[in-house]
């Protein structure tokens, strides 16, 4: 048996320095990680999507709080932030849909789309508002 690895991990290098948003990005990430877990522990179904929905409503809390902290601090990139965030959970809805109609049965794309969204979102655009 071969030693798996989650490719979902918090760093902290992915820090923003704001400690309420750093700590909801390893939630994130480590439910990304449990849904990766679950999938590559073949489960499928129930396990998956209580995973996925799980996922969606932390980042739906969190979105909501990552924007009301721009506002906060008049963030000149909120307009542009958010609507990043509504396009992301667009997508996510469009995968989760798609699973859904296979019985819980997640997809590369799926996990290609989540890993986009750490690499570019949470470890990317998101470094930005720690700045002011």
């Amino acid at each position: 048996m071969s030693a798996w690895s989650s490719r979902f991990q918090w760093k902290p290098t992915m820090a923003t320095g704001i400690e309420a948003m750093d700590i909801d990005h390893q939630v994130l990430i480590g439910l990304m990680a449990v849904i990766e877990t679950r999938h590559h522990a073949g489960q499928s179904g129930d396990d998956i999507l209580d995973a996925i929905i799980a996922l969606a409503n932390a980042t739906m809390d969190h979105f909501a709080a990552e924007e009301a902290h721009m506002a906060e601090v008049e963030h000149p990139a909120l307009t542009r932030h958010a609507l990043i965030h509504r396009d992301l959970m667009e997508r996510f809805a469009g995968h989760a849909e798609r699973i859904g109609h296979a019985g819980g049965q997640a997809d590369e794309a799926f996990f290609n789309f989540l890993e986009f969204w750490v690499l570019t979102h949470i470890n990317g655009l998101d470094k930005d508002y720690a700045e002011l």
